[in-house]
């Protein structure tokens, strides 16, 4: 979701097509129900000091495997698609 709004927000030309290209695929991220792993770090956090139930295992169980989908989507997804698409040739 990030690594793609990145790339994509790079790609557009006037501040509007920005927008809307950071946009669509954060916003698809978050509707979809997937977890970062640095929101994380902030919001699991601020649930337990308000009073969430959440062990400090919980907590780095969900970062650990938040960390790894991030790396899978971001790097590996995104990363090496936007590579095969447009990498130099060898």
């Amino acid at each position: 979701g990030v690594g793609l709004a990145v790339w994509l927000g790079l790609s557009a030309t006037t501040l509007g097509q920005k927008a809307l290209a950071c946009w669509i695929p954060v916003a698809a991220f978050v509707i979809l129900g997937y977890e970062h792993s640095i929101a994380n770090m902030f919001f699991i956090p601020c649930g337990m000091l308000a009073g969430a139930e959440v062990t400090i295992d919980a907590l780095l169980r969900n970062l650990a495997l938040a960390t790894a989908g991030n790396i899978i989507g971001g790097a590996l997804m995104v990363g090496a698609l936007y590579n095969r698409m447009y990498g130099k040739k060898a």
